[in-house]
This record gives structure tokens, sequence and C-alpha cells, in this order.
């Protein structure tokens, strides 16, 4: 067996060990939501969590999902202002169409409900989540595409349930209780700094360089992939 399948195997392994333990992350986190919340309330976080993601997906254009294909040629030869042009304007993209997304959905709201903030759904806070979502997706595969599955892994599969779950416990051992908009908070806090602990990895394995490859910007390639 070739050093590649070796690595591909130990790879798959390890995602697919993170997988199931995810699944136990996210089911605890469901459980501890519905304890919390009364049903009103988890059924209208589970809408927004479920609105958050779909558009995480949109906004993100495909550049998650082909960052291991375009990137590992990339690591593996040391070109880090290439790896840094990709992120740099999938990046934006996820910026700059959030933003539309954001103030779309703000606009609607307001338009359909009116400016009371007690009377808007759940999603309107969530959508602040998108390009948190769709930013740490990126880094995710940018790290698998370095060859270092349990980081690119490990903070959102496992990372995020076991950090929201301990973050709604604190606030109903600090409260007494955990309101809806409560919950909404931590996710977007606990997606924030998962975001950042990313990022700072990507950098401080020197992935990234801050450096521009001009010869190297093809993103209509990348899009039509």
């Amino acid at each position: 067996m070739s050093d590649l399948d070796r690595r591909l195997r130990r790879d798959g392994l390890t995602l697919g060990g993170f997988a199931l333990a995810g699944f136990a992350a996210d089911y605890l986190l469901n459980v501890v939501l519905s304890r919390l919340l009364d049903a009103h309330a988890f059924g209208d976080y589970r809408v927004a969590s479920s609105f958050a993601t779909l558009l995480a997906i949109v906004v993100a254009l495909g550049g998650e999902r082909l960052a291991p294909k375009v990137l590992s040629t990339h690591f593996a030869g040391g070109h880090a202002a290439e790896v840094w042009e990709y992120l740099r304007f999938f990046l934006r993209s996820i910026l700059g169409l959030s933003a539309i997304v954001i103030v779309g959905t703000w606009t609607l709201a307001v338009w359909s409900v009116g400016p009371s903030v007690d009377q808007h759904h759940a999603l309107i806070w969530l959508v602040a989540a998108v390009p948190l979502v769709a930013a740490g997706e990126l880094f995710s595969k940018a790290l698998l595409a370095a060859g270092h599955p349990t980081r690119a892994a490990a903070p959102w599969r496992l990372g995020f349930p076991l950090a929201l779950v301990g973050a709604v416990a604190i606030l109903q051992w600090a409260g007494g209780s955990v309101s809806l908009h409560e919950a909404l908070g931590a996710t977007i806090a606990v997606l924030l700094a998962l975001g950042t602990v990313q990022w700072l990895q990507l950098r401080r394995l020197a992935l990234p360089r801050l450096q521009r490859a001009i010869s190297f910007r093809t993103p209509r390639s990348w899009l039509a992939v």
C-alpha cells in the first residue's frame, strides 16, 4: 500500500469516526435544547438553524466543496500565496453575498411583520450566522486539504454541539432558564469562536501567507467546477 493510500485510508477512518461521534453530540444538543426551551421556541430554533445552514451553502458558491481538490496540490507544493488567493476570493464572496442575504431577510421581515422585534421569527437573528457557517466550512476544508483531518473535523462535528451544550447549561445555571434569544446568541458566539480558532490554526501552520498571486486568479474556473 502506497503512502497516499495509507493517508487516504487514515483520513477516511478519522472523518468517519468524527461523523459518528458528531451524530451523538448533535443528538445530545437537541435533547438539551428541547428540555431547556419550550416546544414552540425549540421548533423556531430548528427552523432558524436549518435556514442559516441552507443559506451558508448558497453564499459559499461551492468553494468549500472544491477546496480539497484545488488546495491539496498547492499545500503539498508549498504554494502558500495560491492558497491565500483561493481563500481570499471565496471569503470575499461569502461576506458580500451574506450581506445581501442579511439585508434582504431583514427588509422582508420588516415589510411583512413590522419593526417590532418581538414579532419577528428567530431566523432574522440567526441569519447573522450565515457568513460564520460558510467561512468555518471553508476553513475546515482547507485544513483537510492540508492533511489535518482532525483539526478540520473536530471543531464542527464535536466542538460546536458540545460547546453549545456547555454554553446553554451555563446560561441555565446563571439565570434559572434559557430563552430562545439567549440560545440564538450562544449559537452565534460559538460559531464565531470556532471559526476564529480554525483561522488561527491556519495562520499558525503558516498555510496561507497573506500575499497575492495575481497570475493564479482563476475564479471563473473555480465557479465553473
